[in-house]
């Protein structure tokens, strides 16, 4: 069956924070073949076992990147019809191998709150959007505060204001400076914590920077809900402080 895509309001929500969320893009069966693979590759690489929570050893277990393409499943009807949306029906490349795992195991985060540090961006800001797509797809259920991807609705409009005054790009360590430099919402945002107040700051209202609204979040949803973010919007690694290991997948898409 063909899929729509996203709605209207959806492409609104992107534009304007920069995320787009699209629950159930990938079908119950998939979702159990691909978190198979994952955990897979965790116990061959890591000796991390589903059903054995004594050998959740190391809070973000890394080398888990595709060497054959049994991840593309993530590339559902619904997913690629977003992409289409984005890049143009037959403007963008398939990847050579679908899927990067990000997990994230429980137990190492007292408690929850939002992150100072790993505040990134994984490609240089410029003025204008980049011909790239980034999808997020879930493979377990993600409640608030379980380690779902972190982002900075809003920072994407504000990275490439500053771009555009400046006539040049910049990377993820002078973006964040300058962001510190003239916001001083973003400036408490990269500080040290000096108090418990920190999720009603940034997540529970809307801040402001250089005239845009700006807030954190998560993605969070359902086993099986994509998340598309733009490739300029500010993000990081959040503490799992729930039971359960956060587990998706990423994939950068490239326009032709």
């Amino acid at each position: 069956m063909e899929h729509p895509g996203l709605s209207p309001d959806q492409l609104d929500r992107y534009a304007s924070e920069g995320v787009a969320h699209l629950p159930a893009a990938v079908a119950p069966e998939d979702v159990a073949a691909l978190s198979e693979v994952v955990w897979r590759r965790l116990r061959v690489g890591h000796g991390i076992f589903r059903d054995r929570p004594s050998t959740w050893r190391v809070p973000h277990p890394a080398q888990l990147a595709a060497r054959t393409d049994e991840l593309a499943a993530l590339a559902s009807p619904a997913v690629r019809a977003v992409l289409d949306q984005f890049l143009g029906a037959g403007g963008w490349t398939p990847p050579d191998r679908w899927g990067l795992p990000l997990v994230t195991l429980p137990g190492f985060a007292d408690r929850w709150d939002v992150p100072h540090r790993n505040w990134h961006l994984d490609l240089a800001v410029s003025a204008k959007a980049p011909a790239v797509a980034r999808v997020f797809v879930l493979l377990a259920d993600h409640p608030a505060g379980g380690g779902a991807t972190g982002y900075v609705a809003g920072s994407h409009r504000v990275l490439r204001a500053l771009a555009a005054a400046e006539g040049r790009e910049f990377r993820s360590g002078e973006a964040r400076a300058r962001l510190a430099a003239r916001s001083p919402w973003f400036a408490a945002l990269f500080g040290r914590p000096d108090g418990p107040d920190r999720r009603a700051r940034f997540m529970d209202g809307w801040g402001e920077a250089e005239g845009v609204p700006v807030r954190v979040c998560e993605m969070a949803g359902r086993a099986g809900d994509a998340w598309f973010m733009d490739p300029h919007l500010l993000h990081a690694t959040m503490p799992n402080a729930g039971a359960s290991p956060r587990m998706m997948l990423t994939e950068w898409i490239y326009g032709r």
